[in-house]
Formats: C-alpha cells, structure tokens, sequence
C-alpha cells in the first residue's frame, strides 16, 4: 500500500485566488535559503581570518625564539674564541651580533674587550739586530711605536696615568700614527681614571672632567654616566653645606642609598654627610619652634650611630614636644591703645587738680614757719 506524497501547503484565505487546477498555491523558500548560506559563508571567513592572524602572531613569536637563541648560540661560542685566542672569529661573531640586535646584552662590552686584545696580539717583537739602513729615506717610526705599544701595556695594568702621559707623548711627536687606536686607547684611559677619580679617590671634580673628556672621543656607557651624575649631586648638595640644611639633607637622602661611600676631598662619604646634615636641621627646626619635627629628624639621625650628644638633644625636643601649651585665657592681655580713644590735650589756663605752687593766703591761724628771734634782755 502506497503513501500519497503530502505537499506542503499553506491555508489559503478567502481573498487568496485558486488556480484553476484547483491546487493550493506553494510558498517560495528561496530567499531564505540563500540568506543562510551567506550568513554561513561570511562566519566561514571571519573564522579563516582570526586562524591567520593567530598564526601569523605564532609565526613571528617563534622568529624572535629562534633568532635569540641563535645569537645566543653566537655569543657564547664568541666566548669561547675569546678564551681560545680566535679573536678574528669571536670579533666577527659579535659583529654579527650586533648587525642583527644592537642592543644584545654584552656584545658591545665584549666588542671592545677583543679588539684590545688584537691590539696587544698584533704587536710586532722588539728587534734586536737594528735594521739595515737603505739609501731611500723613509720615517722612522720605531719611537711611535714603542710608545704605542708602552701604552697598550699600561692599558692591559690599569695604569690610567701613565697610559695617557705615553700617548700625549706620542700624539706630540706624530699626530698621524695611527689615529683611530690611539683615539680608542685615550677614550679607554680616560674612561676608567674618571670612574676611579670619583669611586676610590674622591677627586670628583678631576672626575668629572675625565669623563667629560672622554664622552668627546665616544659616548659613554650608563655606568660612567650615572657615576658622574652622582657625582655633580654631590658637589651641588655640599654647596648648601652650613647655609640651608633642608636642602643639604634632600639632596643627600637621594645620594647615600646608591653610593654612600661617595665622598670629596673632605674625606666625608655621602652617608656621613646625611647623618651630619640631619643633626644641623634638627636643630634649625628647634630653634624655629618645631620641636616635634626636631625631635623625629634627631631619630632618623640616631639610626646612623649613637651619639650622646644627639641623644640628649633628641629628649629635650620631645618635652618641648609633648610640653602643655599656655591656653587662650592664660595668654598675657595686650596693653595696645584703642585706637578710637580720644586723649584730649589739658589747657594750661584751668586748673587739673595738683597741688597748686602759689603760697597760701595768711589767716592767722596757721603757724609760722619762721624760727623766733631772740630779744636782748633791759639792761
């Protein structure tokens, strides 16, 4: 037994025609359908464009891994040449280096590290046997360069002074011999006898100046740049020194917790100068009336040493501190004139009621003042 096919039809109202078949008219579904397949199609796309920015993001993290781990790869085996006396080798890794990310870490340190190095390599041996002479005259170049390589060697020791005194030698007797060495060489010295003129010998001034010397020839690496920026802190906050004490401790509360060894010619390292400095505005503060800020700036200098001195003085501003304060009814009256009073000017002519300087009337009832005369007595 077979099912009739049922189609699908709507109720058809009064108004609604009937063809003439008499078969109820069908729906068309068309739009619809098309609609959804767009809807589908543009989520399709979305979906395929978030997947390609997403690997896209992946494909680069993993370019940057890659390219670090590379050049890391890089630096470490450039140390290893180093330590191996493949200088060529490590310099041209660290170029390489460089090239691709400037600001590797340590490429730049250990750049300079390796050139010096083939500088000191690539020194020729001291002949023993003079050189035979020729009739073509050339320049004799044998004093330049024993005092190149003088200062190289002082290089290598750390004798900053005796490096730049030989290459001030050398450039007055020829400006020309080899001047980027010698450039290199001078920044080097310099460099580091400014560092140590400010960290180790307290000649800040001096140091200054080296590094700005030095900073002319190349630019300067952060640590000499802060070094001299602390010290110009110092110079400036012992100016104040004895004139405004509120500055003196600002200044040098900022200085002691990066260099408290930090010192000058005095001798005083930048902790001492603090501690000093709060004990003096300490006492500025009490005798301007303010004890309880004395009394807490007298503390903070207490944590540096014990000091009786301070101790006592630190007791004393706290009873002035925590001393009663006269209240408004105990407070002397001022005597200070009204000025609406009216002080009228007393006329010379009426009398103001003292006694009177005129001799009084006689009425005979009074006594006379008079001592009395002796008579001579009949004879």
């Amino acid at each position: 037994m077979t099912t009739p096919d049922i189609e699908e039809s709507v109720p058809v109202s009064d108004s609604e025609s009937i063809e003439a078949t008499g078969q109820p008219q069908r729906r068309k579904r068309w739009p619809g359908v098309l609609l959804g397949i767009g809807i589908f199609l543009l989520v399709l796309g979305l979906a395929a464009f978030t997947g390609y920015q997403a690997g896209i993001s992946r494909r680069v993290q993993a370019e940057t891994s890659q390219r670090t781990q590379r050049l890391t790869e890089q630096y470490r085996q450039a140390l290893e040449d180093q330590a191996a006396g493949r200088l060529n080798n490590a310099k041209q890794r660290i170029d390489y280096i460089l090239s691709i990310d400037p600001g590797f870490p340590g490429a730049k340190e250990l750049l300079t590290e390796i050139i010096l190095a083939q500088h000191l390599t690539s020194i020729p041996p001291t002949p023993t046997i003079p050189p035979t002479p020729t009739l073509t005259p050339t320049q004799d170049t044998r004093g330049e360069q024993q005092m190149f390589d003088e200062a190289l060697q002082y290089l290598v020791a750390r004798e900053w002074d005796s490096a730049i005194q030989t290459l001030d030698a050398l450039r007055r007797a020829n400006i020309n011999f080899r001047p980027v060495d010698v450039d290199g060489m001078y920044y080097t010295a310099l460099r580091h006898r400014g560092v140590d003129k400010i960290l180790l010998q307290g000649s800040l001034e001096s140091g200054i100046y080296d590094l700005t010397l030095a900073e002319r020839i190349g630019p300067l690496d952060v640590d000499a740049i802060n070094y001299r920026r602390w010290a110009n802190m110092y110079l400036t906050a012992a100016s104040y020194w004895d004139h405004d004490w509120a500055r003196v401790v600002a200044m040098f509360g900022d200085i002691y917790p990066a260099l408290p060894g930090l010192r000058d010619g005095s001798g005083m390292t930048a902790t001492e100068r603090y501690r000093v400095g709060l004990i003096n505005y300490a006492k500025w503060l009490g005798d301007q009336g303010q004890w309880c800020d004395a009394e807490t700036t007298y503390q903070e200098a207490l944590l540096f040493g014990q000091d009786a001195a301070v101790q006592d003085a630190m007791t004393k501003a706290g009873e002035e501190c925590r001393a009663p304060q006269p209240t408004e009814a105990q407070q002397p009256l001022a005597t200070t004139p009204d000025p609406n009073t009216v002080t009228e000017t007393p006329d010379p002519s009426q009398p103001t009621g003292e006694a009177s300087t005129e001799p009084a009337p006689d009425t005979g009832d009074q006594l006379s003042t008079e001592a009395p005369t002796e008579e001579a007595p009949a004879g």
